[in-house]
């Protein structure tokens, strides 16, 4: 499928849009779900509430009706021309939300978060399952490595640290109690700036 095409079908929504019948708010509030963009959800509730409003006018006696009227078609005119505008960015800000990449790293980040959350409230459960100790086979962890429980060989398999690194990430956790985090050990450890960008994904710091 081409990009071309696979655009345009990202585009369905544009259907509400292009509908003159106070239906243009969908369009918006849809796109701002899929695209996380809270600005466009706004500008729904907008179009939604001045298309609510137009409607309560129409067939009312007067001028009322003519405002009504007026109201309507302008609020679509001025959503249909604000949904092409945005249409662009929101299939480029899609491509970059379903991007395999930034999946993966998310579901890193829930890893870590709930690696941390179980080595604080249940540290005994932490302990038996080798949670951030590779050399203890877990699927748990993912390959999580805890800095300040790991041993040195275990610590030697992440990027960047030889067994001279090691050997000291051991030394002075041992010394300072542990590490409160990847950028502590590093600047007492001083680290080189690649090697900590390196270690970012694969260590946590759990309590001792």
């Amino acid at each position: 499928m081409t990009d071309s095409r696979r655009s345009w079908l990202r585009s369905w929504w544009l259907v509400f849009a292009l509908c003159p019948f106070w239906t243009q708010w969908i369009s918006f509030v849809y796109i701002g779900l899929r695209a996380k963009r809270p600005l466009w959800i706004g500008w729904g509730a907008v179009y939604g509430a001045t298309a609510l409003a137009s409607l309560i006018l129409v067939n009312q006696a007067g001028i009322l009706d003519g405002i009504g009227v007026t109201g309507t078609f302008g609020i679509w005119l001025v959503a249909l021309v604000h949904a092409l505008v945005v249409r662009n960015e929101y299939v480029e800000r899609l491509d970059v939300l379903e991007d395999p990449r930034l999946t993966q790293a998310r579901l890193l980040e829930r890893r870590r978060a709930l690696v941390t959350e179980l080595a604080r409230e249940h540290p005994h459960l932490a302990e038996q399952s080798g949670v951030g100790r590779p050399d203890v086979k877990d699927a748990f962890d993912g390959g999580l490595v805890d800095l300040n429980h790991a041993s040195e060989r275990a610590l030697t398999t992440l990027p960047g640290v030889d067994k001279r690194l090691a050997h000291q990430i051991v030394l002075i956790r041992s010394r300072i109690g542990g590490f409160s985090s990847l950028y502590d050990a590093g600047s007492l450890l001083d680290m080189a700036p690649g090697v900590v960008d390196d270690l970012r994904d694969r260590v946590v710091c759990l309590p001792i």
